[in-house]
């Protein structure tokens, strides 16, 4: 192999790293969990284009909110001692130290499954460690939550209006929110929208999403 090839191959790699680091600073999410998993929470999450889904260690400097489907119950402990044992502790120890929007899944803590067969002070013994690291600024979500959170990463909650229950809109359900900018509407994916809301929201410049309810 020649110089000029050698500096060819180089260069195509450097481009595509760069490319992939750039996508991946404006997909503000770091989702944790295994790419056959995003079934699980389709419910919440429609769009995974803005989200970054893996189950390595990635550097969590370019995301804004990292989630975390599941918590051990080491993990629990290991966080709340501020002990870096695995992954899940190690990345939401350095999260917590960056200033990022941690979010643990409700149902994925793993002594929760067990509250009716536990013993209860052991249980109630766990449930201070969340507490504890919730005083650390994690946030114990529900799955059906995340979408709340994921579309409100780049916007304040007043610029989110939330009709995902509502089967039809109309101009009247958006009268209020005339002229206001930067506004993101949520609907289910069969919501009906009349033609004069439509024109309101074009109007406007609003932006659309459809999501499962």
């Amino acid at each position: 192999m020649d110089r000029e090839d050698l500096i060819k191959i180089i260069t195509e790699e450097v481009l595509k790293r760069l490319n992939t680091d750039i996508r991946e600073e404006n997909r503000k999410t770091l989702f944790i969990g295994q790419e056959d998993e995003k079934y699980k929470y389709s419910s919440a999450i429609s769009d995974w284009s803005n989200i970054v889904f893996t189950r390595e260690y990635k550097d969590i400097d370019p995301f804004q909110t990292i989630i975390f489907p599941f918590l051990s119950n080491k993990d629990l402990v290991d966080i709340s001692l501020g002990e870096e044992g695995s992954l899940v502790s190690t990345m939401v120890i350095e999260g917590i130290m960056k200033g990022k929007k941690i979010i643990i899944l409700d149902e994925g803590i793993y002594f929760k499954k067990f509250k009716e067969s536990t013993n209860i002070n052991f249980y109630n013994m766990l449930e201070g460690y969340i507490e504890k690291i919730k005083s650390f600024g994690v946030i114990i979500s529900k799955g059906e939550d995340l979408t709340n959170h994921i579309y409100n990463e780049e916007k304040n909650q007043n610029n989110i209006l939330n009709l995902r229950e509502k089967n039809l809109i109309t101009q009247i359900d958006l009268e209020e929110y005339n002229l206001k900018k930067d506004l993101t509407i949520l609907v289910n994916e069969k919501t009906i929208i009349t033609s004069l809301a439509m024109d309101m929201i074009k109007e406007n410049r609003w932006e659309i999403k459809r999501v499962n309810s």
